[in-house]
């Protein structure tokens, strides 16, 4: 399995989200599966029209099984591009193709058409809105809800899923998620487009500084800090999706996730986002035999 990652500033300024992605994909595949697409620039000034150009082989199929986008800022990251219309070709290209995409919180705003907020920090028409994001890839057809703050959460599997679902098997025996970090993320909000599998739904949503036990028994610690208008805003909502185009025999399927799977400081969620990978590697390959 051949996996490219994008490698920007604005994807690593963030308490590093995209060296840690970086780390662990070499830890489970190897380095020597692993190609970084760089952007190393904060501007577009130094940056060419090359980008994304290796996602492709010269036959036009996939060159990597899975891109992986980490988080970051979203929108500088695209900006930072010279030309941002090749680039959201080439990545709807790729996907079109069979190849996958792991987005990771900024990853999945990157992947969708776009985000609202209820605080006022992006405009309430959705045209005027679009006009942000107009250079996305938009690979998921849909909007996303974009909720801020930093936030401890329990995600739980969507029970109408199989539990033998390749997903479902890098879960804990419980089949939840507890103390999973949610920092300005992202939710699906319903009905998402047709071929979107809902993975994961956030059943509590607390400080990230309470000291919720991994057990999932409750603590009191951080109460302080609880805000009544944000935390439990996000409960009940899908954090984690997977989507394949139904209409495209041969799109590659997306992994998406609203929150941070990788983060350094839950080493219990680690194995979500490895599995991610694998899920969105495993139609790479059915899209190939079928081609033969």
């Amino acid at each position: 399995m051949k996996i490219a990652v994008i490698r920007s500033p604005w994807l690593n300024k963030q308490l590093g989200q995209g060296t840690q992605v970086e780390t662990l994909l070499s830890g489970w595949f190897g380095s020597p599966q692993i190609t970084i697409i760089e952007f190393p620039n904060e501007g577009p000034s130094s940056n060419t029209n090359d980008a994304f150009v290796g996602l492709l082989d010269e036959d036009g199929a996939p060159a990597f099984s899975v891109l992986v986008c980490p988080g970051g800022n979203d929108q500088r990251m695209w900006t930072s591009i010279a030309h941002p219309q090749i680039a959201k070709d080439r990545v709807r290209e790729f996907v079109a193709r069979g190849g996958g995409f792991v987005g990771l919180c900024a990853g999945m705003c990157l992947a969708s058409q776009g985000y609202w907020d209820i605080e006022g920090r992006l405009p309430a028409e959705k045209t005027e809105r679009q006009k942000q994001f107009q250079y996305f890839p938009a690979i998921f057809p849909a909007e996303l809800q974009n909720l801020h703050r930093l936030r401890r959460t329990t995600l739980n599997w969507n029970s109408s899923l199989a539990t033998t679902h390749p997903m479902y098997l890098a879960l804990p025996l419980t089949g939840s998620l507890v103390g999973a970090r949610f920092n300005d993320g992202n939710i699906v909000t319903e009905p998402p487009p047709l071929g979107t599998e809902l993975l994961l739904r956030c059943t509590r949503d607390e400080p990230w500084n309470s000291t919720k036990n991994e057990d999932g028994s409750d603590s009191i610690s951080g109460a302080s800090n609880f805000d009544p208008i944000t935390h439990g805003s996000l409960e009940g909502d899908w954090v984690s999706i997977a989507y394949i185009d139904p209409h495209n025999p041969t799109a590659g399927r997306l992994c998406l996730d609203g929150w941070h799977p990788e983060s350094i400081h839950t080493p219990h969620c680690h194995a979500w986002l490895r599995a991610e990978v694998e899920y969105a590697a495993t139609r790479y390959d059915e899209v190939r035999a079928a081609a033969v």
